[in-house]
């Protein structure tokens, strides 16, 4: 008996179990029925949903489960397994402790098979760089910019030749255009963009955590999409954590509901003033938002934020369809960070962007795309570079 083996079993069965039932596209599709209602609407479909999809299936014999909680206790072991087996084990001995586990957690399993798998069968391609852009040069628009692109060329044409920079897209984008439900629209916009991104972004694409600018056509970013769903489990994990958070998230949620009651503070009354000034009449939450950073580690201190933004309800869209655009528009102002400017035509996001970089010390400036004007929200903090 091997423990790296039972391991792998709990994370195959629980992914055979969404495979074979077809679970994330089931989801997806109960998720886009309730889109445009609002949060306090469908709690108890939401509940529903989690509920029906819970997985309580016997995967381990009592032998096998013995060996386990043996395995368990030797100090230190779990520190030999590979990142992603060590994630897993969590969500094994919640199994194991509750004989069950809740659709988020089969999805967020499902996701460490897929990086498992995606991992054996990569074949060995070497990116082609740009060496002569900088990441400090690039724009990077929002997607409401970019699939309308030829309506704002020329107000972005302008701006870019101010400083002499030039645009780049993200892998997100091709994760919003694989979200359109509708066909023909969605083949419509995969060639619309990639012809707009061969032209005037000369294929620049900009990834997560890393300076250098490579070189892909957009078509093959739609196309890697298309074949791996972590895109759409995490829209629909996006949707549960909303709902019912987990963690520091849930006990932030608590404290922050009972200060706002003291206070009699409601969801919008602060978003007509900057985060930085909140901070200033409400410390208590700026000591909350910190006390989240330093708690959560797994996420990046953008997605922590942004998740610190919709508990107290600031620039929030409280509908279904909001929460999860807002998932695609955390991870688009993440590989923004490093960028010389982040354009969109949505106000709300442009005013949460402007407070996470601030806060969180990130140079990249934000502008507001409205009525075919640019409005600066942020500035590059470094303009001299």
């Amino acid at each position: 008996m091997n423990f790296i083996y039972l391991l792998e079993k709990f994370i195959t069965e629980i992914s055979k179990y969404i495979e074979d039932n077809d679970i994330l596209e089931i989801l997806l599709e109960k998720i886009d029925k309730i889109k445009d209602k609002k949060i306090e609407q469908i709690n108890s479909i939401l509940y529903e949903i989690i509920l029906n999809f819970e997985f309580n299936k016997n995967i381990f014999s009592e032998q096998e489960i013995n060996y386990i909680k043996k395995y368990r206790n030797l100090k230190g072991i779990y520190y030999l397994l590979q990142t992603p087996l060590y994630e897993s084990i969590f969500f094994l001995n919640k199994y194991l402790r509750d004989k069950r586990i809740n659709i988020s957690d089969s999805l967020l399993v499902y996701s460490i098979y897929l990086h498992i798998s995606n991992e054996k069968n990569k074949k060995s391609v070497t990116p082609k760089i740009d060496n002569l852009s900088y990441k400090n040069r690039a724009v990077y628009l929002d997607y409401n910019i970019l699939h309308k692109y030829l309506k704002y060329e020329k107000i972005i044409t302008d701006f870019l030749k101010i400083e002499n920079l030039f645009l780049v897209y993200s892998p997100i984008h091709a994760e919003e255009i694989i979200r359109i439900t509708n066909q023909e629209e969605k083949e419509n916009q995969i060639e619309i963009n990639n012809k707009n991104i061969e032209k005037f972004f000369y294929n620049r694409k900009v990834l997560n955590n890393q300076d250098y600018i490579e070189i892909e056509e957009f078509i093959l970013s739609v196309r890697r999409a298309k074949n791996n769903p972590i895109g759409k489990i995490n829209d629909v994990i996006k949707i549960f954590e909303f709902y019912s958070p987990k963690g520091i998230f849930l006990l932030l949620k608590a404290e922050i509901f009972l200060y706002f009651e003291k206070l009699d503070i409601h969801y919008g009354d602060l978003n007509n003033i900057t985060l930085k000034n909140i901070f200033e009449s409400h410390p208590f939450l700026e000591e909350k938002l910190l006390q989240c950073l330093s708690c959560s580690k797994l996420n990046s201190k953008i997605y922590n934020t942004f998740r610190f933004l919709d508990i107290i309800g600031y620039h929030l869209d409280k509908k279904i369809r909001g929460v999860r655009s807002s998932f695609y528009d955390c991870l688009h102002l993440e590989y923004a960070e490093g960028t010389r400017y982040f354009i969109t035509t949505d106000k709300k996001l442009a005013w949460r962007a402007e407070g996470i970089f601030n806060f969180l010390n990130i140079k990249t400036g934000v502008y507001l795309l409205n009525e075919n004007k640019l409005k600066r929200i942020k500035e590059y903090s470094d303009k001299d570079i």
